[in-house]
């Protein structure tokens, strides 16, 4: 009877372990992005591909494509390693793995990361930094219940985008999950700046901004300037927009030079003006991007 027990407890903690592995970059598992800068625009895929080893350590190969909009066809962009063990997430950066995200920590744990591989010109003080987990939720998305684990910087002047993660998808900004400044200068971006659009595997489907999670049409043409008026502009608290009747129910994100975005939204259909409140945003140029249909325009805002 204990040799049976035994059994049964064995193949549970099988089970578990590979329900566990599963988590995490399943063989077939796509995340879809949508980056944009005010001067580039373009989704990109990351697909997990297969099992591999890599310096001994037994990982999946995941390879990124990216399709710039005015394209009907994607292109390779670059390929990278990712593993998990013991509910943390590496990833491969000069010739070793790194820690990604870590989902054993406890609210209240101070985790600490690398440092990215920044251009040439911009100094690192040091080769890693600290955030402090501050909570960790349940969040819905579109019906999918996911642990969601927030973290603040606690080491010197870095400001530290994409600080939530989840199980399952990672960041829905940023697949790495980070994105670094120091005083304004030094910035690290993989991918450039990103909204999830969809997450799918063989068990999940989770969408974010939108519901496809197909590579999208290409949008061809200019909304056109004189169809939105801004004002004030510079604007210090509150900026109002006034649209013609063509743009509404049209989407709208703000985002800044370096492509983060702060607001996203739709103008409303019942109206043809908003106002949206940028007090809590730096003083420094933003970008209002409106989509409509296939055409898009971008408006160029000064915050003051």
């Amino acid at each position: 009877m204990k040799a049976l027990h035994f059994t049964i407890l064995s193949l549970l903690f099988l089970s578990f372990t590979n329900l566990k592995a599963q988590e995490w970059a399943p063989i077939g598992a796509e995340w879809r992005y949508k980056l944009a800068t005010p001067t580039d625009d373009f989704y990109t895929m990351i697909r997990i591909k297969k099992d591999t080893i890599i310096a001994g350590q037994e990982c999946r190969q995941y390879v990124i494509y990216n399709q710039t909009i005015g394209s009907t066809s994607n292109s390779f962009n670059s390929e990278g390693f990712t593993f998990e063990r013991n509910d943390s997430i590496f990833f491969w950066q000069e010739n070793t793995f790194l820690l990604r995200y870590d989902f054993s920590a406890n609210t209240g744990d101070t985790i600490r990361l690398p440092s990215p591989i920044l251009q040439d010109d911009c100094i690192m003080e040091m080769d890693s930094f600290r955030v402090v987990l501050d909570s960790i939720t349940m969040e819905d998305m579109n019906g999918v219940s996911l642990e969601k684990f927030h973290a603040s910087p606690i080491d010197g002047a870095y400001s530290y985008y994409a600080n939530s993660y989840f199980r399952v998808i990672g960041s829905i900004h940023l697949w790495e999950g980070l994105l670094l400044e120091t005083d304004g200068l030094c910035v690290f971006i993989p991918f450039g700046p990103a909204d999830l659009r969809c997450y799918k595997d063989a068990d999940h489907e989770i969408f974010g901004i939108e519901t496809d999670c197909s590579f999208p049409s290409a949008i061809n043409g200019l909304i056109g300037q004189n169809t939105l008026r801004l004002y004030p502009n510079p604007v210090k608290n509150q900026l109002n927009l006034q649209y013609d009747p063509v743009l509404l129910g049209a989407n709208y994100r703000l985002l800044n030079q370096l492509g983060v975005v702060f607001r996203i939204g739709k103008l409303p259909n019942v109206s043809t003006q908003i106002t949206i409140f940028i007090d809590q945003l730096r003083k420094g140029i933003y970008y209002l991007e409106v989509t409509n249909e296939k055409k898009r325009d971008i408006w160029k805002v000064l915050k003051m």
